[in-house]
């Protein structure tokens, strides 16, 4: 895990200012505070900040350049396979200096070229410079679980794993995006390739790049395609054998995550991702050989910290666990506020944000669960979906006039999803095409509401519609259902959540939380070959009785027991909604000040001021929107970039 930056000019007569790119390098210090390193060569500067984790030495360095073809890579990530493409390689000729996964990835590209993207296996964003044929190759992962920012213009390609640190050089637009800012509004994030800055665009997650400086010309094309197959024949419930081919394929990812040549920990929620994480590494290195980590929260219904606790005395695990107090809270705010390299509001980022910096006092890498509810139905969303389609066969007028005005009067609810907060957001859905409405469920704000928050928001194109009849602001969505049109709903809605919510939300916090304390996070879902193995399983083995994750339950009921295996699922998060009402409030109403408002130049003050005047007044939990706003305020100010 380490941070890239860098610029390739189209002239190789045009000189890189080495003090712009050791500025970018400087900003990313906390995702490779090991070393550092620069390479420069005719209208080239490539900078790498490392953070060791597989071969330690300095054999292992980078940027890495072949001596034979001067062909130089600088790599974020892990490849879990090198192993394995390492043993290939010299079987076909070729010697190695480091026993690491960099060098591995720059041989691999040498034997195969673009074909490496078919034959890796890992979380990963690199560029490689080829002088041979003068092209710059770059890749995402196939989840986007490593960024990667970029600007082209002025013949000139700079990159950097942030955007703060792509920010700093001098010769990076600095406006603002306003259409990429009311899809923020939405969907709580900057959906790849937007980002909050005109003409700085995001590579997306499993897309790849050239840039050939001979004629200045870059292509972009999505080499990775989900494989789930329908045609396949499963028995309508798994058996034994099922369950156990299962846990073999997840047990081989696990130990494929558990490479590392330096102290390795598991985060330890409490839940049904997380405790099978532990189990299953606990097999492999056995638990005293792990670390595990678990936050608790004074506020009973955001605590799991007592289940979590049962499986590290189970599994016996160097457990370790930490009571959060609402002041440690406050702490982590300001803490992610400040680091945020782009705007990304969703909370969860807060609670990662806390364990990671209580896992950053004993370990270097860690293994998340990320995925699980994605590839394995564990959202509430996906057994409420009968219901949803039940309900939008009602006629429209009913709908909009009767049933969402009645749940709109529903009392306010500040602990985590209650009851009236969580069918207040499910009404949001109910007539609503299936393409979009779990779009509706998880936004912070509706095309409606974004028109009346934002400055000018009738002149925005992204609430206009398409060719299709939607709002452009839904078409990453819709072409997500439109690319698996074969697919049935609930399979649909999970490509949905795996190539949107995974990858802009879940994969992004996770990154930035554990990158801001120099920690390599590895989600064993999101292997290649577990990932499309468990794609190709029937729904039915995922969703049963109003459950998902029914397969993993399952092995966990036969493994563990009914403590973990019966768990509901409850997302890692913090309660906001109170804060804001309390602790917070000086805070909100400082950001959210007329005097603030104004200063952006984004958002309409009253529409705000009422926002936050319905929440504390018990009216409304607008919570999510909130945070949404106080997000990219707080981003704003530490960037000051206003149009």
């Amino acid at each position: 895990m380490c941070g890239i930056c860098g610029q390739i000019n189209q002239s190789t007569n045009l000189v890189v200012d080495r003090n712009q790119i050791e500025r970018m390098s400087s900003k990313l210090m906390h995702r490779g505070p090991d070393g550092s390193g620069y390479y420069s060569v005719a209208g080239i500067g490539l900078a790498h900040r490392r953070l060791s984790i597989l071969d330690t030495s300095n054999y292992a360095s980078q940027p890495m350049v072949d001596k034979d073809t001067d062909v130089v890579i600088t790599y974020n990530g892990e490849i879990y396979n090198y192993i394995e493409i390492r043993e290939r390689l010299r079987r076909k000729g070729h010697s190695f200096r480091s026993t690491g996964d960099t060098e591995v990835l720059l041989k691999a590209y040498l034997e195969w070229g673009h074909e490496i993207l078919h034959i890796i296996n890992g979380m990963f964003a690199f560029v490689i410079f080829d002088p041979r044929i003068n092209k710059v190759f770059c890749a995402r992962d196939p989840f986007g679980q490593k960024p990667f920012f970029y600007t082209h213009n002025n013949r000139k390609f700079i990159f950097s794993s942030e955007l703060t640190s792509l920010l700093s050089h001098s010769g990076v637009p600095k406006e603002l995006d306003r259409e990429a800012i009311s899809e923020y509004l939405m969907y709580e994030s900057f959906v790849a390739p937007q980002t909050p800055i005109k003409n700085i665009k995001k590579l997306p997650a499993g897309f790849a790049l050239t840039y050939k400086r001979d004629g200045d010309d870059l292509q972009i094309w999505k080499y990775w395609h989900s494989n789930s197959n329908q045609s396949l024949h499963f028995n309508n419930s798994p058996n034994n054998d099922d369950i156990e081919k299962l846990a073999h394929v997840l047990r081989d990812s696990v130990a494929r995550h558990l490479r590392s040549d330096v102290p390795l920990g598991i985060y330890l929620s409490g839940g049904i991702d997380s405790s099978l994480m532990t189990l299953l590494a606990s097999d492999i290195l056995g638990g005293e050989n792990i670390h595990t980590f678990t936050i608790g929260s004074s506020e009973n219904s955001f605590d799991e910290s007592d289940i979590a606790r049962r499986t590290a005395e189970i599994l016996g695990t160097n457990h370790h666990e930490l009571l959060i107090t609402p002041e440690d809270s406050l702490n982590s705010i300001s803490n992610v506020l400040n680091s945020m390299d782009e705007p990304l509001s969703d909370p969860g980022l807060i609670a990662i944000s806390q364990v990671a910096k209580f896992a950053s006092n004993y370990v270097k890498v860690t293994i998340s669960g990320d995925g699980g509810d994605e590839l394995f139905c564990g959202y509430p969303t996906f057994h409420k979906w009968k219901l949803s389609n039940l309900l939008s066969n009602l006629p429209k007028d009913l709908i909009k006039n009767y049933l969402v005005p009645l749940v709109d009067q529903l009392p306010a609810q500040d602990k985590y999803m209650g009851l009236f907060y969580k069918t207040q957001i499910f009404v949001r859905g109910i007539g609503s095409p299936k393409e979009i409405r779990n779009s509706r469920w998880l936004a912070s704000f509706l095309p409606h509401e974004i028109k009346k928050l934002m400055v000018d928001g009738d002149s925005l194109l992204s609430l206009a519609p398409d060719n299709s009849g939607f709002k452009n602001i839904y078409k990453h969505v819709t072409d997500i259902h439109l690319e698996h049109s074969d697919l049935d709903d609930i399979s649909k809605l999970s490509m949905e959540y795996q190539y949107s919510y995974l990858t802009n939300i879940i994969c992004n916090h996770t990154d930035k939380a554990n990158m801001q304390y120099s920690l390599e996070a590895r989600s064993p879902y999101l292997d290649v070959i577990a990932s499309q193995y468990i794609n190709n399983l029937p729904n039915s083995w995922k969703l049963h009785n109003g459950n998902g994750k029914y397969i993993l339950r399952q092995y966990l009921q036969k493994r563990l027991g009914s403590y973990v295996a019966s768990k509901k699922k409850q997302g890692f998060t913090v309660p906001l909604a109170l804060w804001f009402k309390n602790e917070l409030k000086e805070f909100c109403l400082d950001n959210l000040s007329e005097e603030s408002i104004s200063d952006s130049g984004v958002f309409n003050y009253e529409y705000v001021r009422k926002l936050y005047q319905d929440h504390i007044s018990g009216k409304r939990n607008n919570y999510k929107k909130i945070w949404t706003i106080l997000t990219f305020i707080s981003w704003q100010k530490k960037v000051s970039i206003y149009d």
